[in-house]
């Protein structure tokens, strides 16, 4: 990089950088403060990876979710043997084939183990056996789909390096691959077997891609941002939103008024970014030639998918109770999505960011400028609002808050606030380091509705030996936010979770089919009644007449046992509006006793 070059970089130029030839070399300084943020960013990704894998207390699926879904969905996968058709688009497939060549990896090695098939003549297994038969290949399989969510999390600091010393200079690579490496919900979601973190990987080469094309227009570049947008689409529909950088880079460097620049006016241009995105999308996700029906409508095996209910419906319909009356998506988003997924002085400081990047007007901010309205402003539209959405803007937030490192010329006294955002970024990024290091712990740490189960078992056992059947109460069908009580509590469908009934420990006492909340519950005064906040956050928020009658109802004779995770920065996450996305590993379980 010539004098002048770098120079334009770091004051924020109003002007188009000219194109260059070839890029500078890396310093060894600077590869070495890289390689630290990688070993931080490993850390956090990794540490707590096998949090609440299933096990013989749940053999079916984990606390979150989605992750049963999608590990549903990857058995009928099998991209050595060419079978790419899974039946199940709500997601792109690309995460789903490079999972499948994970886990064929794993057992082809010998991490994964193969369940021994049983003769034909062997008698039927039920259920519960079957599923215990097959736990640790199970295990093995959620592992090696969380292993390769954990490494695209990882992957994505080297790319933000490298977008930000692109557009601004090596501190502010470094800056924004330092933010990215300890941003709390990306650190959190990269231990999940989820689209989410690996398709903000490949949104983050889209940005790499776009960032090259401000200074280098060229067939190569076209189609290389072509085949990231495609992929990140392929990975998750939503995030193809983002082919809106490498477009507003090209018109960006189209109007260039740097006399040194190259000017790119060729037409056919942005008709190759099309198509490139277009075939790589095809490639990596090629439900619509295989058939187009399902990819569209869905299977009955999966009920509220398909594309057109993912992108048409489900945003318009919400998501039961969780997003009812909370305002305007993109002021939920803001004041709930970032400030639980990012945290307080890390959502500051890319406000300042953004702010700032107002101000200097340089294609490099316009840039990243254009990234947040687009994604910001479309994703704000929809009803559904999980936090996780954000995660692919992180990339763009990153690099503004980095962009606080060099103030552009002109900014009134500039020394000063440069001296003040060079340690308001010092400390908000200390400060978001321990929040993500205090999430993380969390997951490393004995989960609330295990220690909840380990304590009814234990107490039922010494209060009950030789008796009737200790009674368990729940105010819903038991799931996911439950203490793992039964094997059954795992399963997807509420009707499967019904069958805990025929448990040999305990006795469960459910609300009647269809209902919740139901009183009738009480009226037999269990020995013990669970209550989680998961299912009782949004119907005290919305005041449901249900909720509030069946909490009433409880008797004041019942002893509460408390069991939460550790209030992290005064955060409780109890409050009425906490993600979803962080009470997957934040659960607090109230067990009333007689």
């Amino acid at each position: 990089m010539t004098p002048s070059r770098r120079k334009a970089t770091q004051t924020g130029s109003t002007e188009s950088l000219p194109a260059v030839k070839k890029r500078p070399a890396v310093r060894p300084t600077v590869l070495a403060l890289l390689a630290l943020i990688i070993a931080l960013g490993s850390a956090l990704r990794f540490s707590g990876i096998t949090w609440s894998l299933p096990d013989s207390r749940h053999p079916h699926g984990t606390y979150h979710p989605d992750e049963f879904v999608d590990f549903s969905a990857l058995q009928f996968v099998n991209v050595l043997a060419g079978k790419l058709d899974i039946g199940f688009y709500n997601y792109g497939t690309f995460y789903f084939y490079l999972a499948d060549v994970s886990q064929t990896i794993g057992h082809g090695y010998g991490a994964i183990p193969n369940t021994p098939t049983p003769p034909p003549d062997a008698p039927k297994q039920a259920p519960m056996e079957k599923a215990e038969k097959e736990l640790p290949e199970t295990r093995g399989i959620y592992l090696a789909g969380r292993l390769l969510s954990a490494l695209m999390g990882v992957l994505t600091i080297p790319v933000l390096f490298a977008i930000g010393k692109r557009l601004y200079g090596d501190k502010q690579g470094l800056a924004s691959a330092l933010l990215y490496a300890v941003m709390p919900l990306a650190a959190v979601h990269a231990h999940f077997f989820t689209v989410d973190v690996t398709a903000t990987f490949f949104s983050s080469l889209v940005l790499l891609a776009a960032a090259n094309l401000l200074y280098r227009q060229t067939w190569r570049e076209y189609a290389l941002a072509g085949l990231w947008t495609g992929l990140a689409a392929a990975t998750k529909y939503s995030v193809g939103i983002l082919i809106v950088a490498p477009i507003v880079a090209h018109f960006l460097a189209c109007r260039s008024k740097d006399a040194g620049a190259k000017r790119w006016n060729d037409p056919k241009a942005l008709p190759v970014l099309g198509a490139a995105t277009a075939i790589a999308f095809l490639l990596a996700c090629p439900g619509p030639i295989i058939d187009w029906n399902v990819f569209w409508n869905g299977l009955p095996r999966y009920p509220d998918s398909g594309v057109a209910y993912e992108l048409l419906q489900h945003p318009r319909q919400g998501h039961g109770l969780l997003f009812v009356n909370t305002g305007p998506g993109w002021w939920y988003h803001l004041v709930i999505s970032l400030r639980y997924g990012m945290g307080i002085p890390a959502l500051v400081l890319a406000i300042a960011g953004i702010l700032v990047g107002l101000k200097a007007k340089t294609n490099q901010d316009r840039l990243l400028l254009w990234v947040v309205l687009v994604y910001y402003g479309i994703t704000g539209l929809s009803g559904v609002r999980f936090a996780r959405y954000m995660i692919p803007l992180y990339p763009a937030l990153c690099l503004l808050t980095a962009r606080l490192l060099a103030l552009p010329q002109g900014f009134p006294r500039r020394l000063l606030f440069q001296r003040a955002a060079n340690a308001a970024f010092g400390t908000g990024a200390l400060l978001t380091a321990g929040y993500a290091i205090s999430l993380i712990h969390v997951m490393v740490s004995p989960d609330p509705r295990d220690r909840a189960a380990d304590a009814i078992l234990t107490r039922s056992n010494a209060d009950h030996n030789g008796a009737e059947l200790p009674s368990v109460g729940f105010a819903k069908v038991p799931w996911y936010f439950s203490p793992p009580l039964s094997p059954w509590f795992g399963e997807r469908a509420a009707g499967d979770r019904r069958k805990c009934i025929s448990s040999t420990q305990l006795r469960f006492v459910l609300p009647a089919e269809d209902t919740e909340f139901d009183t009738a519950v009480l009226d037999v005064k269990p020995d013990y009644l669970v209550i989680s906040n998961v299912e009782t956050t949004n119907e005290l928020r919305l005041k449901m007449k249900t909720a509030e009658r069946f909490l009433a109802a409880i008797p004041s004779d019942y002893k509460i046992q408390e069991f939460a995770p550790p209030s992290i920065f005064d955060m409780a996450f109890s409050g009425s509006l906490v993600p979803d996305d962080l009470l997957y590993i934040l659960p607090h379980i109230k067990v009333y006793s007689r």
